[in-house]
């Protein structure tokens, strides 16, 4: 997985990158990384800050973890690389790529009024950098996929699959969901945009239709190419 590590960039470009991952396995391996449990590695990846215990890595000096969201929610960053070391591969072999995301959230959010209150305005702009945080992976997400489309030579399409609510339903961030927030998930999974992404992921994976791939120009929203797929 060194391929997930590199930060060399192709072509003519001339630039020092931050490295910003290391391959766990190659790293570890006098710690006995090849015998880490999936359980722990999912406990480390669900360290949040103030809630769960911090982790420690047995480096020199310790490297702590924390939440993977917090630099990728959805899995993009890693999805793009992958898919841009084995380009080759998959445009020779495959006709087309799948990207299914599943969202804990709308993609389309309301923008929030400020509060008036002295109090509000301290807690505001905490609550807006934790608020934003999705929302601006998001945008580098759609940017990411931009820049896909210079160096794919196969159609790319992306389903999403969304759990949307408004603020009167908030799911919370729990290890345990109470019977009505459950119900909520499993009502999500019926409605009508939902379902149609459904249909449309079974078209392509029995082979009735080919991925469709956007043109540079276009810029349909998610909630758009939702509708247009519910018709």
């Amino acid at each position: 997985m060194a391929f997930l590590t590199t930060i060399k960039p192709d072509g003519q470009l001339n630039s020092t990158g931050q490295p910003e991952a290391i391959e766990f396995q190659r790293f570890f391996r006098d710690q006995g990384a090849n015998n880490l449990k999936f359980t722990s590695a999912l406990r480390m990846n669900a360290t949040f800050p103030y809630i769960t215990p911090i982790v420690s890595l047995p480096s020199q000096p310790p490297m702590r973890v924390m939440d993977a969201g917090l630099r990728d929610n959805y899995g993009y960053r890693i999805s793009i690389a992958f898919l841009h070391t084995f380009r080759d591969w998959i445009s020779e072999n495959t006709s087309g790529v799948v990207v299914l995301q599943l969202r804990d959230t709308q993609k389309e959010l309301e923008v929030k009024p400020s509060s008036g209150s002295l109090i509000g305005r301290m807690l505001d702009p905490v609550g807006s950098v934790y608020d934003n945080v999705v929302r601006v992976q998001d945008q580098d997400y759609d940017f990411m996929l931009r820049q896909a489309s210079a160096w794919t030579d196969f159609p790319m399409e992306v389903i999403d699959i969304q759990l949307r609510h408004d603020e009167s339903e908030q799911i919370s961030l729990s290890w345990h969901l109470t019977a009505i927030e459950r119900k909520r998930v499993l009502r999500s999974i019926h409605s009508p945009e939902n379902m149609a992404a459904f249909a449309r992921l079974v078209e392509l994976a029995e082979g009735r239709t080919q991925p469709t791939a956007l043109a540079a120009d276009d810029a349909v929203p998610a909630l758009a190419a939702g509708r247009a797929l519910q018709r």
